[in-house]
């Protein structure tokens, strides 16, 4: 009778593989069995031996632990997931950038027991679950009910990452490590979730992306899984979530407004105040009234004779918007001494290189913080004296101590 390992969950080898862009034939090939082999292994159909176990550690850079501990899976969505593209050429990319989403998903989760991250402010206007229903005036319009909502005024936004977290989306940015993934969007259970490339260096095409994103949340959040799987349906969505963000970013108001020529040099300009390409003010010019083909074609014309398709005058000069939610609540959590390091290797079972990567921490972070114990400690009578002490004393301004959670909402409103 062949020896297994006790405490093998078959689901974390797929959900490892599919982190490591692995298919089950790679897999298998580099620790020498057959594909069949593993695919029993994930189907719960075998248990893989001590040994074969410690190959598959090993092939996949993953903890032993990682595969025995019961993290908060959360594999089953409540909505579609949106994706730019959903050719095969993209499948395993768009795998493993699901996997580290759900990550960030568990790692919220697990936060979420010790601080209490901003509610669930997104609005709800009724979008109909078809969307070829909705209108280039009803996209518009809703996006401007959504900055509305949000208090916003008819000016640049200045942070669109920290405007979504703060209205209780969730944002997380790592590598693709795939062109032809800008970013994407899941709602998972009551938590939606907006991921970023952050190989895409573009500070505004990644707060473009992020605002295409809340598109999708607000427009297509009610749209049926299997509708997506049509490629007509699904060119439409992009299109409409491209109208939304550029519409969000820079309402067609305030840009007939402020921009005094339809030129690049102008567009240029305004880049610079509203943090927008300067591709989607022409597009945006392209939709006044009065735009023709003798205005528009010169000025796509330029564009590209200049290699601005690939890399706009400004990129360097605008700095990326990071998330701040989770670094926040981790360092919280971490600093307070309520879990250290090992606690948070116990619950994930994850090389922390890994968690660095898909939370956007520093190389190192997680070892900064010490887990020292003191190895003495006072004796009994004296530490009953010192707490008698404290609990006796008269509390003053100067004394009080601000609570966990108060600091985390002082840093918020900071």
């Amino acid at each position: 009778m062949s020896i297994g390992t006790p405490g093998f969950l078959p689901y974390k080898l797929s959900k490892a593989r599919r982190l490591r862009r692995k298919n089950m034939t790679a897999l298998a090939k580099d620790i020498g069995m057959s594909r069949a082999s593993i695919s029993a292994y994930e189907k719960g159909k075998k248990t893989p031996s001590p040994e074969t176990m410690g190959d598959i550690c090993q092939a996949l850079d993953m903890p032993l632990q990682f595969f025995l501990s019961r993290s908060i899976d959360q594999s089953d969505s409540s909505g579609p997931i949106f994706y730019r593209s959903y050719a095969s050429a993209t499948k395993i990319a768009r795998e493993s950038a699901n996997e580290k989403h759900k990550i960030i998903s568990e790692i919220v989760d697990y936060l979420e027991k010790f601080i209490d991250f901003p509610i669930n402010n997104i609005p709800d206007f009724n979008v109909p679950s078809d969307p070829c229903v909705l209108t280039d005036k009803d996209i518009i319009r809703i996006s401007q009910k959504t900055r509305k909502y949000w208090g916003l005024t008819l000016g640049p936004i200045s942070d669109v990452v920290c405007l979504l977290e703060n209205n209780g989306i969730v944002v997380g940015k790592f590598p693709f490590e795939c062109e032809k993934i800008d970013a994407f969007s899941q709602r998972l259970n009551n938590q939606f979730q907006i991921i970023i490339g952050s190989d895409k260096s573009s500070s505004v095409r990644q707060r473009f992306d992020a605002a295409h994103e809340l598109g999708h949340i607000i427009l297509h959040k009610n749209v049926p899984k299997d509708l997506l799987k049509d490629k007509g349906i699904h060119m439409l969505i992009e299109k409409q979530a491209d109208l939304f963000s550029s519409e969000f970013l820079f309402p067609q108001e305030a840009f007939e407004s402020e921009a005094k020529r339809f030129t690049l040099s102008e567009f240029t300009r305004l880049k610079m105040k509203w943090k927008i390409s300067i591709g989607a003010q022409i597009f945006k010019t392209s939709r006044m009234d009065f735009a023709t083909n003798d205005l528009i074609k010169p000025l796509w014309r330029s564009y590209s004779r200049r290699g601005w398709r690939k890399n706009e005058p400004c990129d360097g000069e605008l700095v990326c918007e990071e998330p701040r939610l989770i670094k926040d609540g981790l360092q919280l959590v971490l600093e307070s001494k309520t879990q250290k390091p090992s606690d948070i290797f116990d619950q994930f079972g994850m090389n922390f290189s890994d968690l660095e990567e898909i939370l956007g921490l520093d190389s190192g972070y997680f070892s900064s913080f010490s887990e020292y114990q003191p190895a003495v400690r006072l004796k009994p009578r004296f530490a009953k004296e010192s707490t008698e002490q404290l609990c006796d004393a008269e509390p003053t301004k100067e004394s009080n101590v601000i609570s966990f959670l108060d600091a985390f909402a002082q840093r918020k409103q900071e």
